[in-house]
């Protein structure tokens, strides 16, 4: 090799050391491991029949419900993931082609029904859907040990879920370590044992199961294809289990419109987008119970509490007796005000004395609205002068109903009156205001918290008004006097879900509320609408059915493990609703088979009833006498579904019998 060459060579050589050291530091990328791609949860969906994962609007509906409730939780790392996206060894879920559009139609889904679930298109369907579940979650799981699982299922998808916890959840190593929650709409497996009997105990208010998040009909007891029972899910799953049926969904709820027919299906179809909006609910409940597994992440810290949405109105007393205390009312209330604007919230401060003593221009007198800044707040408060006043009682409940008539108080916002005084008020006010005339008031905001602080000697004058507000007595001499911070600012929101519900006699009536703190321990329920909290739960949500129109604030409270604690109220007005009577039924049911025929009898309390046979839904009929013909050869199942008058479905009988001939004719009783 000659030296120009090898000169060449060499630089060529030596001049690429540096060009692989700027490569590495310009555009290399250290190959991520499955660790540094794995997901805190991922929350998997499995739609409904008669459709594909690309154009299901509940598919759609469920992932905005979640992307919506988390939001604000970037460093909760989710996927998301529904069944149908990806094919594994041959296995991709696309659902069965139920519905009632065709004979097609008809004869898949009422098939599915006969065989409940386990024969046909219907099953081909779920099975792929398990396989492809299945492989999934293997996969996942072997990659990313660590990572949670929400599942969600409407219809079909419900079916699939059921299949798949009964049979190959634990077989894959998914515990309930791992599953964050598990929730099923319009499941036609549904199983609610409080639904079962002429009476059941949903109709007496009595024995709800603990996943039964929303089902309005109290008789709703098992779905379209039979209970899964005795375990609405395996027994160790069933604590991270939520159900959602509709009123009248044929699937789940036990209703059957005999007289409309082309509707049947209805309900079943608008879990996406009707209220109670059942995705978001779903949400709601799954956001609260990741605040508990990931409280760093997604619970609120000290500084996401502090700026949650306050509204926090200061009302001091201003009359003669005031003087020797008043300069330490001002500093607490300077000290609230400085905390509360600093965190994102809104501050208002009033003054009042004795409405007949000074006049109703001091009952209350406004010095500054939730518009104030602290700057303003400050002052206002340094300029306020003590005189006047009296008698020793003073106007306080006239001038707390003022203050919250007048103020634009925040949807949403945790909102609260602090009442400094060293006296205590006349019930009834000069003007008539009573103290339930204040509590009234305070629950039609949602609610107002009354926080007061006074002199050891009166506090308890004024456990009537705390208590009634859901709100808390301070003694002016007590170390709890910082309500700036532990009490007053760290509290957890709370709200309903709505803010008004209307609700039927024959309907059960099911209430949400949300909150977004990690540090729960408890809600308190005033469903009877007294004032009291009657019901305890550890879930934020419940169910309650009501025998009499009525009306009134329902009302709720969440309670820390640190002891704080916020309310929620909302108006609930009862109506008469429909007697839908007692549940059908089907007794002595006979058949006498020939080669080719079957003589049928039976007794019923029944309005109709669904005739079927094998895998096909023959007719209905009003009689209890007909004859099945040209029957083929061999076992054949007879299937009566009872339906009352007013669409209740009762249980269906089922009967095996033989005989040696045909195909069936089908009776002319009325075709479906």
């Amino acid at each position: 090799m000659s030296k120009t060459k090898q000169k060449r060579k060499l630089k060529i050589k030596y001049l690429s050391v540096p060009l692989i050291i700027a490569a590495a530091l310009i555009g290399y990328q250290k190959p991520a491991s499955a660790k540094d791609t794995c997901q805190d949860v991922e929350i998997i969906f499995a739609h409904g029949a008669d459709s594909d994962v690309a154009d299901s609007p509940d598919v759609a509906a469920w992932k905005t419900a979640f992307e919506a409730q988390m939001k604000e939780h970037s460093d909760l790392k989710i996927s998301y993931y529904s069944l149908g996206e990806k094919e594994y060894s041959g296995h991709r879920y696309v659902g069965a082609d139920i519905g009632l559009g065709s004979l097609k139609e008809v004869k898949t889904t009422l098939g599915a029904f006969l065989s409940s679930g386990k024969s046909g298109e219907f099953q081909n369907s779920v099975k792929n859907g398990i396989a492809e579940l299945k492989s999934h979650l293997e996969e996942t799981m072997k990659a990313c040990k660590e990572t949670k699982f929400v599942f969600g299922g409407y219809s079909e998808g419900a079916y699939i879920l059921h299949q798949f916890f009964k049979e190959d959840a634990a077989t894959i190593g998914l515990t309930p370590e791992n599953v964050v929650y598990i929730a099923t709409f319009g499941d036609p497996k549904l199983y609610l044992k409080e639904g079962e009997g002429i009476n059941p105990p949903a109709c007496r208010n009595e024995d709800f199961s603990n996943y039964r998040v929303y089902a309005p009909n109290c008789h709703a007891h098992s779905g379209i294809l039979g209970a899964e029972q005795p375990d609405y899910f395996p027994e160790n799953h069933l604590k991270n289990t939520g159900l959602w049926c509709t009123q009248k969904d044929v699937m789940c709820s036990n209703y059957f419109d005999i007289f409309n027919l082309s509707h049947l299906l209805d309900d079943h179809l608008n879990y996406a987008s009707k209220e109670p909006y059942p995705y978001k609910q779903a949400a709601i409940l799954v956001r609260q119970r990741l605040a508990q597994i990931f409280p760093a992440k997604i619970g609120l810290s000290k500084e996401a509490v502090h700026s949650a949405a306050r509204d926090t109105a200061i009302l001091i007393d201003t009359t003669g007796s005031m003087s020797g205390v008043i300069n330490s009312y001002k500093a607490e209330a300077l000290k609230i005000a400085k905390t509360t604007v600093e965190n994102g919230g809104r501050i208002a401060l009033y003054e009042y004395r004795d409405l007949r003593a000074d006049g109703k221009d001091l009952v209350p007198r406004k010095l500054c609205d939730f518009s104030c800044t602290y700057e303003e707040f400050s002052e206002k408060i340094n300029k306020i002068t003590v005189s006047g006043g009296g008698d020793t009682p003073e106007s306080v409940l006239s001038a707390s109903l003022g203050v919250m008539n007048e103020l634009k108080w925040q949807k949403g916002a945790t909102k609260s009156i602090v009442l400094l005084t060293d006296a205590t008020y006349h019930d009834a006010d000069f003007d008539g205001t009573t103290l339930s005339d204040v509590v009234k008031r305070s629950l039609e905001i949602d609610p107002v918290n009354f926080y007061i602080i006074a002199p050891a000697s009166i506090t308890s004058n004024y456990n009537a008004l705390a208590s009634g507000t859901n709100g808390k007595v301070f003694s002016l001499s007590s170390k709890d006097i910082a309500l700036s911070g532990e009490t007053l600012l760290n509290r957890p929101a709370l709200n309903f879900q709505f803010e008004t519900y209307s609700v039927t006699t024959d309907k059960i009536a099911t209430f949400l509320v949300d909150t977004k703190s990690s540090d729960i321990d408890h809600f308190e329920w005033d469903l009877d609408m007294d004032g009291a909290f009657e019901l305890i739960t550890s879930s934020p949500n419940i169910s309650s059915l009501y025998t009499a129109p009525t009306s009134g604030f329902i009302q709720s409270k969440v309670v820390t493990k640190s002891g704080l604690s916020s309310s929620a109220s909302a108006y609930l007005t009862v109506t008469n609703g429909e007697d839908l009577g007692s549940t059908p039924t089907i007794e002595n049911l006979e058949i006498n088979p020939s080669e080719t025929t079957a003589k049928v009898s039976f007794k019923t309390d029944a309005e109709k009833t669904v005739i079927f046979l094998d895998d096909y839904a023959l007719c209905l009929t009003e009689g209890t006498e007909f004859t099945l013909t040209d029957l083929t050869p061999g076992s054949h199942t007879l299937t009566l579904a009872p339906v009352s008058k007013t669409g209740l479905r009762g249980k269906n009988t089922i009967k095996i019998f033989k005989t040696k001939n045909n195909l069936p004719k089908i009776p002319n009783s009325g075709r479906l």
